[in-house]
């Protein structure tokens, strides 16, 4: 039986420009006249690489797992790995930024802060988390902030873990393929 995590990632793109100003020279005594100054502007488009050129969207495998793993909470964790590689770009980002929201019919279970996504199959969702143990935060106006004092080399490798949990006060009874979706939103600047 196969289980899949269905990612689908939007990536917006980034503008960074940078500007400088040159103002003629006057006399400190001058009163009145015309000042000209002249404006030059480079504007860069810092350029990152997702997953190697294949972007977020991707189906995660997830283990086979019992429904007894499930109802004791140690079933097997799937992973969504997050490569994003902006060591090639003519500008580095400070950061970048991942929010993250159910879609795909997957809704929240308890609040966007506990991470925990329902799937198709009553009683039973993916609790997310980020790879040092914290919850994702499925609000997207609370994303995960990155700094560039992250990244290695301008590459920021990371990863989205899902584990299948029981989301009722009862037993987990059901069993089958089942499906939770999340679409992840990538910024940079």
């Amino acid at each position: 039986m196969r289980n899949i995590l269905f990612i689908t990632l939007l990536f917006p793109a980034a503008l960074v420009s940078y500007k400088t100003a040159y103002a003629d020279s006057f006399p400190a005594t001058m009163t009145g006249g015309t000042l000209q100054s002249n404006i030059t502007m480079t504007v860069a488009v810092a350029t990152c690489i997702v997953n190697n050129g294949q972007g977020f969207a991707q189906a995660v495998d997830m283990p086979s797992t019992s429904v007894s793993e499930v109802n004791s909470g140690t079933a097997l964790t799937g992973e969504a790995l997050l490569k994003v590689d902006c060591s090639q770009g003519a500008i580095q980002p400070d950061n970048i930024v991942l929010s993250v929201a159910p879609a795909g019919g997957s809704s929240i279970v308890g609040t966007s802060a506990d991470g925990v996504i329902a799937t198709n199959i009553s009683g039973l969702g993916l609790k997310l988390t980020w790879p040092d143990g914290l919850p994702v935060s499925l609000d997207i106006a609370q994303p995960r902030v990155f700094p560039a004092s992250s990244a290695v080399g301008g590459v920021w490798n990371t990863r989205i873990v899902a584990q299948p949990i029981k989301v009722t006060a009862e037993p987990f009874q059901g069993g089958g393929a089942y499906t939770g979706t999340v679409t992840v939103t990538l910024s940079y600047s």
